[in-house]
């Protein structure tokens, strides 16, 4: 062989052997860039995750807070319901006095209150 065509040979050689080497650089640059993607997809899915954790957090105190609301509401009813007991005692006491030491009073209370 002549030496321009040994020349020419080494010459495509180089280049092949170039282009060999730059397409595993590419490789390897896909290969970061799939890694690299899912590490952002795993990423998000656990952002998204403790998003679902935080929103059942938010929903847990919603009806924990609705359950202190209604035992308010409870027991205003029943401090209401206490208030009239106390007010029937002593509706019934002023009653009770009346009729032992001024029973002439009875028909008036009869009168006014109707019975």
């Amino acid at each position: 062989m002549s030496p321009l065509i040994n020349h020419i040979s080494s010459l495509i050689y180089q280049q092949i052997e170039h282009e060999i080497l730059f397409s595993s650089w590419i490789y390897q640059q896909i290969e970061h860039e799939i890694l690299f993607s899912s590490c952002i997809y795993q990423q998000i899915e656990h952002e998204i995750l403790f998003s679902s954790w935080i929103y059942q957090q938010i929903e847990h105190e919603i009806l924990f807070s609705s359950w202190i609301y209604q035992q308010i509401e409870h027991e205003i009813l029943f401090s209401s319901w206490i208030y009239q007991q106390i007010k029937h005692e002593i509706l019934f006491s002023s009653h009770k006095r009346i009729c032992h030491k001024e029973p002439w009073k009875v028909n008036q209370l009869s009168v006014t209150y109707g019975n």
